[in-house]
């Protein structure tokens, strides 16, 4: 299969109010950034009637969010010159809310038709994101367990459009049992995140990402939200997906634009050769302090002068400077969240830091021209390395799909891809 395919194109038909169904989509994307949003949500650039526009307008300037049915059909043998079937293949039909609208340009009453952006998300996570319903006092739980209690919220709430994945959970999972947690938000979307950022699921880096543009060959991807609960401390955690084989001119269709190296360039983790003091917080406000034995590498710096003679007989000065290393005490303090435990807090410092200086490599991201939505997942581990193959080292940690117009009289999409993934080290 060929990740470039000029001939597949894709249209989208929205319907709105009564019944009416709008076809002329200049652009939609899809944004899936679970480390900038807990949820994925839609922007759609689209031509309105002047009638349909200011109807809608009045509608969310109000408050009344009106419900957007979307359906995304496939033509997968289009040619330019080519008329466009009647019957094209429904690929995803779906229900979004516009929370939001603005036109794209300066509005004119005398003209028929406006150039119109259209935020919409979930209605289920949009309620979920105005919402907190979610308020309960658990006991004697650990952070895995009540993030299984909110799952079951979830679905005893909002019924069976949920599907959970669970990457890497029993990965240096946390098993402190908290004596009494009372759990309440101002969303209930950042519930998960706040489980995970303050209760520490883990003790390595993960996230917890709702996610409803997901389609794959995997049938729980028929549920309209997948939820997704990430440890991204072991890569070997990801299903393999062998994108050489796949898509063997992946190389063409890929364009790297930026690398950014994942390090600790200046110390702020506890490297191994000399930790900082540790000052750690108890479940209980109490203070526990721990001097470490351990000393530091300091450089001194010496310099002596004197003069040289130069061809033309100048004298030129002449500067020799000189290092040597002494070992100190350090100097550092550390303030570490505990809220279960010191000696746990101490431990997560330590994984922490190993997870950034030996297991993560790089941030890589790519741009993908003209090719098909589903290339890339969540979930998965790919071989994007040209020169290693059979290493299966990038992991997503952000997919934005970018459907746009390829002609002005003709309302077919290209896909698009922007894709950042995670380098781990073999």
């Amino acid at each position: 299969m060929s990740i470039i395919n000029t001939n597949i194109k894709y249209q989208i038909e929205i319907t709105i109010f009564n019944g009416e169904k709008v076809k002329d989509t200049q652009s939609l994307v899809a944004i899936r950034s679970p480390m900038l949003k807990t949820a994925s949500f839609l922007m759609h650039s689209v031509n309105l009637r002047m009638r349909l526009f200011l109807s809608l307008q009045e509608y969310t300037d109000a408050g009344q969010f009106i419900l957007v049915k979307y359906r995304i059909l496939l033509s997968e043998d289009f040619t330019p010159g080519k008329v466009i079937p009647d019957e094209l293949r429904e690929i995803c039909n779906k229900q979004f809310i516009c929370f939001h609208m603005r036109p794209l340009e300066r509005i004119d009453p005398q003209q028929p038709w406006v150039s119109t952006l259209l935020y919409l998300a979930n209605p289920v996570l949009f309620f979920m994101n105005n919402s907190s319903g979610y308020n309960k006092i658990l006991e004697d739980k650990t952070a895995i367990d009540c993030l299984k209690d909110f799952e079951n919220y979830c679905k005893e709430k909002f019924g069976d459009g949920f599907e959970f994945e669970k990457i890497g959970e029993d990965k240096e999972k946390n098993n402190h049992k908290y004596k009494q947690i009372l759990l309440r938000q101002k969303s209930d979307l950042i519930v998960p995140s706040y489980i995970i950022n303050y209760l520490k699921t883990w003790h390595s880096f993960g996230y917890y990402f709702f996610d409803d543009f997901r389609f794959d060959n995997n049938k729980s991807s028929l549920k309209d939200i997948t939820c997704w609960c990430v440890n991204l401390f072991d890569y070997e955690e990801f299903n393999k997906k062998n994108i050489s084989e796949e898509f063997p001119d992946y190389i063409l269709g890929m364009k790297e634009i930026d690398v950014q190296p994942i390090n600790d360039t200046f110390g702020e983790i506890q490297s191994y050769d000399f930790p900082s003091s540790v000052i750690t917080k108890g479940s209980h406000q109490e203070f526990g302090y721990r001097k470490t034995e351990e000393k530091r590498d300091v450089p001194k710096y010496s310099s002596s002068n004197s003069k040289n003679n130069s061809s033309d007989s100048r004298d030129v000065p002449y500067i020799e400077s000189k290092f040597n290393v002494s070992k100190q005490k350090p100097s550092d303090v550390k303030n570490l969240y505990a809220p279960d435990d010191p000696l746990l807090a101490e431990y997560r410092y330590k994984i922490t830091g190993e997870q950034i200086r030996d297991r993560i490599r790089a941030l890589h991201t790519y741009y993908i021209t003209n090719c098909h939505f589903d290339v890339f997942d969540f979930g998965h581990r790919y071989n994007l390395d040209i020169f290693s193959a059979t290493d299966y080292l990038h992991v997503p940690i952000s997919i934005i799909n970018i459907f746009t117009r390829v002609t002005d009289n003709v309302p077919l999409l290209t896909h698009y891809m922007k894709l950042q993934t995670l380098r781990y080290y073999s």
